[in-house]
């Protein structure tokens, strides 16, 4: 959800800002005018990475993304509106009111020229896209007790490659898929990795393609480079579990994202997870975040480095 529903957890004083305090929404902390808002009100809560209109900060005719900030020393990441000046948007905790708001997702990857479209996304299986933990802070009582495992979550752009039935191979950038086309980072790892001749019939690979042209190439790759994070069973419609991916992807020598603990019992906080996304490197350099997912593949949330964030404007 872009946009939608919530309630004031907390709010703290910022030292030395007389005219802004910090508010607490779901595993949020958001920067607010002082005396705007009580503990226990209802707010409107939009999430970074989100476009709206600029009539919302007293902008109008503009777009503003929503992102990352620090003011006053304090991080804020969001965008908390106070309800009443909505009153389309008068409806429950929890509800999501993206589309009564005019707000969209700001698409980051730069996959989006693809001259190559040749169709929308397999029907047989979904996109990826894992939620924020401060957004369903639900799912850490949910994971926890059980296995897991945490990975680098990699700045890229996410690809699906599938072998259907043996004759007929797929392609796909984050939302579409692609025709063959020279120069395409996403035919590039497919060819790279020789995924055409590792993947059985009705098996498809989910995975970050990173490299040149991709998300502006944080990670300065010279060459495009592959990291699977899901392996897909299209006939039985499932995830192969954790261990059954790990042993799938190392006899074939098809690449995994880089896996940086699992165990039998899940037993962390957010701000654990935070801070662990805040300390993770790869070749000497900060990363996006974290991953964190169940063994059996039904839970997963992703948890992003803030200091990331906020050098990437991100």
């Amino acid at each position: 959800m872009l946009a939608s529903i919530q309630k004031i957890e907390n709010i703290e004083p910022i030292q030395d800002a007389d005219n802004l305090e910090t508010a607490y929404v779901l595993g949020w902390t958001c920067v607010i005018p002082k005396n705007t808002f009580h503990v226990g009100d209802r707010c409107i809560y939009i999430e970074i990475d989100t476009l709206v209109p600029g009539s919302y900060i007293d902008k109008p005719d503009e777009k503003i993304l929503v992102r990352s900030l620090k003011l006053r020393g304090v991080l804020s990441q969001g965008l908390v509106l106070v309800l009443s000046k909505f009153p389309q948007c008068d409806l429950p905790i929890g509800s999501d009111v993206s589309h009564l708001l005019d707000v969209t997702h700001f698409e980051k990857n730069t996959e989006g020229k693809e001259i190559n479209y040749k169709g929308s996304f397999p029907r047989f299986m979904s996109k990826t896209d894992e939620p924020m933990v401060q957004s369903e802070p639900e799912l850490i009582a949910e994971l926890m007790g059980k296995p897991y495992y945490i990975t680098i979550k990699f700045n890229g752009s996410s690809s699906t490659f599938y072998n259907y039935d043996g004759n007929e191979f797929g392609v796909c950038s984050r939302r579409v898929e692609l025709f063959e086309m020279e120069g395409c980072p996403f035919w590039t790892v497919y060819r790279k990795y020789g995924l055409e001749y590792k993947m059985p019939n009705f098996v498809a690979l989910q995975g970050e393609t990173c490299g040149p042209n991709i998300s502006k190439n944080k990670m300065k790759l010279t060459e495009y480079m592959l990291k699977v994070f899901n392996v897909f069973d299209i006939r039985r419609g499932r995830k192969y579990p954790y261990k059954e991916m790990v042993t799938y992807l190392k006899n074939r020598d098809i690449p995994m994202v880089d896996i940086l603990e699992d165990g039998e019992s899940f037993n962390y906080t957010i701000e654990q997870l935070k801070e662990m996304a805040s300390t993770v490197r790869w070749n000497g350099q900060r990363v996006e975040g974290i991953v964190v997912r169940s063994q059996d593949q039904k839970i997963s949330f992703k948890v992003l480095n803030n200091e990331y964030l906020l050098k990437n404007k991100e």
